[in-house]
């Protein structure tokens, strides 16, 4: 090829300057004029106005000719200059041109260059190819040579053989001919017999195909039924597991009641103790004083004392005067002193009875002090609780003539009352709109997600309505759906979930039937807002942050009941029941005044950290939800300017998710076929772990929103496998790392069949982490 060669650049040359000559006369300035006037005419555009000059005179010119001369030269001289400083400017704009025209054939030569290399190297590759074809033609004559060669001995040996055993060969040929016929009419007749014998086995092979098609079918339904009843089964095992949970709270605050009726005998008991214990040391002292004698042998003291007193006093009559006054003196002051010394007897007893009794006294006194100061204490804090609790009873009956018992919802019907003008009834393509919605959040918050984890997400929503994001702190798990719905015109809303939850109640609110009052929580009122007219119509997602701080299957599981009933086909739409008698005035949206509806648009996001401060999902909860793991660190990008999608009905979102399913049902076969064929076997025989009609159904819906969406067979199913199956290995410690690891190689050489292209890179990292943990291969 001509090697094109650069023209070369034009040199613009140097505009003319005005020449100035002296004039010789009056004459000779009208012709100079006239001149100037022709060029600047032939050089000045159209646009430019310059008036005709004068005919030369032909003789003598006045003053008034001469001065109308020299300004038509002045003036045409002026525009001749102008066109000169056109004649520049154009001059430079084709020196650009020329430049630009230059630079364009310099890469024209650079891609020529190229070219000529190529061809050069398609020559040198075709010159090979030509020498390398003689080389085949000359090894084919050889060969043809050496064949024609053995052909020719082979002829000649032929003909000598031919000539040694022709003549036996006629000897024998009417004997062969005869064997030959009688051979080939047994040949027939075996053939007709084979021929038979195949159809017949045939026929049999064809009755047998469609006799095991039809058990198959059979097979599969009746597997398919078997799937229904043990999800049944798996439901009423729950609610059975509710049942006797309930029943076991129920027994547990019925022997707290009995416990606590025993403490109070008990202490009846111990009072009752007390007293006899004190009656018991009354006795005691009565006792010591006595000198711990009998009550009968006191009486007995009692008596002989009264008889030796009348003896006395016979004997006193017989006594003479004087000795009897002396002996009456004497008695008196015995009779004085036995009275001193019973007074003090008396009194020494008084006062040990009155030490005793002050000492049970004082340690009485000490303890009804301790008590009555904390008796005092106790009420006046219920004096003040007393107070407090009478204001806000007042207060209450003030307020509660006329009061709404779901303030915050009865406010909503009102605020949310009007739906919005205009939503998109159509949704752009799916990768179109992952493209779009990608760009948006990285151009609008500076967060970079990758295309695979939105396809992922959204493929979600078309297969549950509870997602669950997990990983590490930080990463953008509450950020996801929040900028997810505002990228296409929906509503979000976040609820705090806390550690103490282990009720619905927790959830939902409570009813406190005193003020008539539904404590509403942030729950409630976002499941109330998502059905009010301003976002019926459009999809609402409901973040629950932190959702595994508390166990979801205790306070989450009247929601996960109602989601359940959502995939029942012709089933009216569920509800949550907040409380067990309706109310008045109720919420415009509330049924029956107590039961809050599910509305189907409405979707629930869960974030989940894994750490000491959180528990573990269990199966039951994993099984219902799509689950997406964010990596720890998002590649950043720089995002094309793009204009927001406007705000995207529910109907149509789910119409996109129809059009997947349908146009790509087939690939779902396929690889149900492939998970049933290949997968399913392996891991019920080695490790106990199956799927029912729930993961099916899901399959079917995520693995069309992921195709339709620019994503590959791999990306859709390895997802599904990892999430679904492989995850159920994780805490099986009784499974060996060997197993797990022959696991990983048969699922690697089996993938092939699905897609050789890509391997399941998600399901072989989590078979890797658990072969790790285990650390035996």
């Amino acid at each position: 090829m001509a090697r094109r060669r650069t023209p070369p650049k034009k040199q613009t040359p140097p505009a003319p300057r005005p020449r100035t000559r002296p004039a010789t006369g009056p004459a000779d300035l009208v012709e100079e004029a006239a001149d100037a006037a022709a060029k600047a005419k032939a050089v000045l555009p159209d646009s430019v106005p310059l008036s005709e000059p004068a005919a030369t005179p032909e003789t003598g010119v006045d003053e008034s000719t001469l001065r109308s001369a020299y300004e038509r030269y002045a003036q045409a001289q002026q525009a001749y200059e102008l066109a000169l400083r056109e004649l520049d400017k154009r001059g430079a704009a084709v020196a650009a041109a020329e430049a630009e025209v230059a630079r364009r054939a310099d890469e024209l030569d650079d891609r020529e260059a190229v070219q000529n290399a190529r061809e050069t190297d398609l020559r040198r590759r075709d010159d090979e190819a030509a020498q390398l074809r003689v080389k085949l033609d000359e090894r084919d004559s050889e060969l043809l040579a050496g064949e024609m060669r053995l052909v020719e001995r082979q002829e000649r040996e032929k003909e000598e053989i031919l000539a040694s055993a022709r003549v036996a060969l006629a000897a024998t040929l009417e004997r062969v001919e005869t064997e030959r016929r009688a051979l080939d009419e047994e040949r027939e007749r075996g053939r007709e017999q084979l021929r038979a014998e195949l159809d017949d086995q045939r026929r049999q092979l064809h009755e047998e195909r469609v006799r095991l098609q039809k058990e198959r079918r059979e097979l599969r339904d009746l597997k398919r039924e078997l799937d229904l009843r043990q999800e049944d089964l798996d439901d009423l095992k729950e609610l059975y597991d509710e049942r006797l949970e309930n029943a076991a709270v129920a027994a547990t605050e019925s022997l707290r009641l009995q416990y606590k009726h025993l403490e109070e005998r008990h202490s009846a008991a111990r009072e009752q103790l007390d007293r006899l214990e004190e009656q018991a040391v009354e006795l005691e002292r009565l006792r010591r004083a006595f000198g711990h004698r009998e009550p009968r042998d006191v009486l007995e003291s009692l008596a002989t004392l009264e008889r030796e007193n009348t003896a006395l006093r016979q004997s006193q009559r017989s006594f003479p005067e004087d000795a009897m006054a002396r002996l009456t003196a004497l008695q008196e002051e015995k009779l004085h002193w036995a009275e001193e010394h019973a007074v003090l007897v008396a009194e020494n007893a008084s006062l040990q009875r009155r030490l005793g009794a002050y000492e049970s006294n004082a340690v009485e006194l000490e303890r009804m002090k301790v008590t009555k100061e904390a008796a005092e204490a106790t009420v006046r804090a219920y004096q003040a609780t007393v107070e407090d609790l009478r204001k806000d009873m007042e207060g209450l009956i003030e307020r509660r003539e006329g009061a709404a018992p779901f303030p915050a919802c009865t406010k909503m019907d009102s605020t949310y009352g009007t739906p919005p003008e205009e939503l998109l009834d159509e949704v752009p393509p799916l990768p179109e709109l992952i493209s779009r919605i990608r760009a948006y959040i990285a151009q609008q918050h500076r967060i970079y997600y990758s295309e695979r984890d939105l396809r992922c997400f959204l493929a979600g929503l078309a297969t549950s309505q509870l997602h669950l994001l997990q990983g590490i702190s930080g990463i953008g798990k509450t950020q996801l759906p929040q900028r997810f719905a505002e990228a296409i015109g929906a509503a979000s809303s976040i609820v705090s979930v806390g550690a103490d939850w282990r009720t619905p109640q927790d959830l939902m609110g409570y009813y406190n039937a005193f003020e008539r009052k539904f404590y509403e929580s942030e729950f409630t009122q976002a499941l109330y807002k998502a059905q009010c007219p301003e976002f019926g119509r459009q999809p609402f997602l409901v973040v629950l942050d932190e959702m595994n701080l508390s166990y979801p299957e205790q306070y989450f599981n009247d929601v996960l009941s109602a989601m359940e009933l959502t995939q029942r086909r012709g089933a009216a739409p569920p509800s949550l029941v907040l409380m067990s008698a309706g109310v008045e005035p109720a919420p415009a949206l509330l049924r029956e005044g107590r039961k809050l509806l599910l509305p189907g648009n409405v979707w629930f996001v869960g974030t989940a950290n894994h750490d000491e401060t959180t528990v573990s999902f269990a199966d039951k909860t994993y099984d219902r939800a799509h689950v997406l793991e964010l990596p720890a660190e998002h590649q950043s990008f720089k995002p094309q300017p793009v204009e927001p999608l406007g705000a995207i009905s529910t109907a149509a979102l789910k119409r996109s998710f129809t059009g997947a399913r349908r146009q790509y049902g087939k690939r779902v076969d396929d690889v149900r076929e492939f998970l049933d064929g290949a997968l399913a076997p392996r891991m019920l025989s080695d490790f106990r772990i199956s799927w029912g009609s729930r993961v099916r159904r899901q399959l079917g819906s995520y693995v069309s929103v992921v195709l339709a969406s620019g994503g590959s067979i791999t990306e859709a199913v390895d997802h599904v496998v990892a999430t679904k199956v492989l995850r159920k290995l994780r805490g099986r410690h009784e499974v060996r790392a060997q197993k797990l690891d022959n696991l990983r190689n048969e699922l690697t050489a089996m993938w092939h069949l699905l897609d050789p292209d890509e391997p399941p890179t998600y399901s072989i990292r989590l078979l890797d982490e658990e072969i790790y943990l285990r650390g035996d291969v």
